[in-house]
């Protein structure tokens, strides 16, 4: 037991803030691929709207970005034996970005590619 109170705020810290990378990277690399298939299907019909395209696939790479933010600052809150309630509040601040990352991030691609959306 004090093994867990010793180190189970730190580890509960460091999952919040590897789950709010690791989770939001998912859904970036998800989206962007989503997106760069569409724009390389653009790009091959009208060489002329690379830049359109290549926008259109960063968009949802920023999500990967802002939970490699948080997990930088989640991280600088982490300290060794905090207390597993410390840890708990750490890991619920990273939640959000962590699944909002994921999955606005897809949505994101879906958006940028025409071929996912509904056909009028």
């Amino acid at each position: 037991m004090d093994f867990l109170n010793a180190f189970g705020g730190y580890a509960l810290g460091i999952l919040g803030a590897g789950l709010a990378a690791f989770m939001a990277g998912i859904g970036s690399a998800k989206g962007t691929g989503i997106a760069g298939e569409a724009g390389a299907g653009l790009v091959s019909e009208d060489p002329s709207k690379f830049g359109k395209a290549m926008i259109m696939q960063v968009i949802p790479g920023t999500q990967g970005l802002y939970g490699f933010v948080i997990w930088f600052l989640a991280f600088n809150k982490l300290v060794p034996g905090m207390s597993i309630e410390q840890g708990l509040q750490v890991l619920a601040a990273c939640l959000p970005i962590a699944f909002g990352g994921l999955l606005s991030a897809i949505a994101q691609g879906k958006v940028a590619s025409p071929t996912t959306g509904p056909r009028a």
